[in-house]
């Protein structure tokens, strides 16, 4: 467990079984998209979810193509396979990068894995109030079945950034609980609240809100059960909660990511998952090896004469775009392929030479090292000494004309005259031959390969949220 504990209670869990209650271990974690390598993150958020093994996992800001076909979600069940359930919805269309020339996650939306039948999916659309949040906002409204015994209610949101839109969310988020007459209900999701203002959660968790700061319609009336915060309620008053943001600077600061549950539904524990630092060290080579690919293809990208931005999203305010990574820095180091020095059309060309020469030299190098083990075995059977003079004795190097003859392979050795010395200069001359060529590739690549190592803070870290998951069990 990352974070939180365990409470007492939760040791009858078996006994409640017993005595036919439904268990549902729920969690919830933002996507962020496809932000920073998301070709590398999605294995470690796989990691994170057969870790934590939930029944159900909701998630946010999850990506798609235009017509559906290619979705984050789809990506992240063929990793998990035990998932046999999944539901996307797309709801709004993404607004692509400025002078981008890339195509592909055209639309963003909710997302649902789940080890068990969804019984019922629908969508319930939240109303829109003025504002300057224009993005579509649902509830994901479906129904679970836990070990053949009963029936989970369970809304997925993911509320407006925008404070009185949220209120408006919330309040649609009741209404359209108490029109279907719901039962152990579970509200899980991005709440998008921060801890200056917390109203939209009371107007969920509380009879007495502030309509005055919250909502100002004063005909809004809501009969039924409010919720629990599953955090709160398990006290865990030395620990926050904090879920948002898991990059090192700011760091955790707000908990936009929660589960709420109605009466009837008990709360047996609750954990965070998702540290930055895990997922920095053992995946950092990974994202070099993301990174390296990036550039490359921006070079192809370049040689077919594609110009623009290169990057697949916007690298915020702290980084900027080149050769189809984002490096540290701000937006005035951003450059447009094929502008970029970095990722010329001619870093193919560069790197099958490099290549070539490496291959070359290493070979050479490991035939040297063969004829001197022959070499040395012969000076042994000589007894001539020191060994080290003899490597270049061309009298006591077994000829190559020699034994090539003997296996009707000298043609081989006809175009490489550096065969015929002896060990000793040829191991020397083929360690020169690889300082020489690495030094052509890092002069050749150097540019290139300073962009693989800028990485940005916020790449070293698997998303700017915590996943957060929650036990919970209900008499059904």
């Amino acid at each position: 467990m990352e974070n939180g504990r365990i409470p007492l209670y939760s040791c009858i869990l078996v006994l409640q079984l017993s005595f036919g209650c439904g268990i549902l271990r729920a969690a919830t974690l933002n996507l962020w998209n496809i932000m920073f390598h998301w070709e590398v993150r999605k294995y470690r958020i796989a990691e994170m979810i057969k870790t934590v093994h939930p029944d159900l996992i909701a998630l946010q800001e999850v990506r798609a193509s235009e017509k559906g076909k290619h979705t984050q979600i789809a990506e992240l069940q063929a990793l998990l396979p035990e998932y046999k359930w999944s539901h996307f919805h797309p709801v709004n269309e993404v607004e692509q990068v400025q002078d981008s020339y890339l195509s592909g996650w055209e639309k963003e939306g909710i997302g649902v894995l789940s080890r068990h039948p969804m019984i019922l999916t629908k969508i319930q659309p939240l109303i829109y109030n003025k504002g300057p949040d224009t993005n579509k906002r649902v509830v994901v409204h479906m129904r679970i079945g836990i070990r053949g015994m009963g029936i989970f209610n369970l809304a997925v949101v993911h509320f407006s950034y925008d404070r009185q839109q949220q209120c408006s969310n919330a309040r649609d988020v009741l209404g359209h609980i108490e029109r279907n007459h719901l039962r152990n209900v579970v509200i899980l999701g991005d709440f998008n609240t921060y801890t200056d203002f917390e109203m939209p959660i009371h107007l969920l968790t509380s009879y007495k809100w502030s309509k005055k700061k919250c909502y100002a319609d004063s005909q809004f009336r809501y009969g039924g059960p409010r919720f629990r915060d599953v955090w709160t309620s398990l006290q865990y008053s030395h620990e926050e909660g904090l879920t948002f943001s898991n990059m090192p600077t700011p760091g955790l600061e707000s908990r936009p990511d929660r589960i709420l549950v109605s009466t009837g539904v008990k709360v047996l524990t609750a954990r965070l998952d998702g540290s930055g630092t895990a997922y920095r060290d053992r995946y950092y080579q990974a994202i070099l090896r993301e990174r390296f690919y990036r550039i490359l293809e921006a070079s192809q990208n370049a040689r077919q004469g594609f110009k623009g931005y290169s990057c697949p999203h916007d690298c915020g305010p702290r980084a900027s775009c080149r050769c189809g990574v984002c490096v540290r820095g701000g937006n005035q180091k951003t450059c447009l392929v094929p502008y970029c020095t970095e990722c010329l059309p001619e870093l193919y060309t560069h790197i099958q030479m490099t290549v070539i020469l490496l291959i070359f030299c290493i070979g050479q190098l490991i035939f040297a090292m063969l004829q001197v083990m022959f070499t040395m075995n012969r000076i042994q059977q000589l007894r001539k000494s020191p060994f080290i003079l003899c490597l270049f004795n061309p009298e006591l190097y077994i000829s190559l004309s020699s034994f090539t003859k003997r296996a009707k392979q000298s043609v081989i050795f006809q175009y490489c005259p550096l065969c015929y010395l002896p060990p000793g200069p040829q191991v020397l001359y083929c360690i020169l031959c690889l300082t020489l060529a690495a030094s052509l590739g890092y002069w050749l690549l150097g540019d290139s390969l300073r962009l693989v190592y800028a990485v940005p803070d916020e790449a070293l870290h698997a998303s700017d949220h915590m996943m957060l998951t929650a036990d919970l069990f209900a008499k059904l």
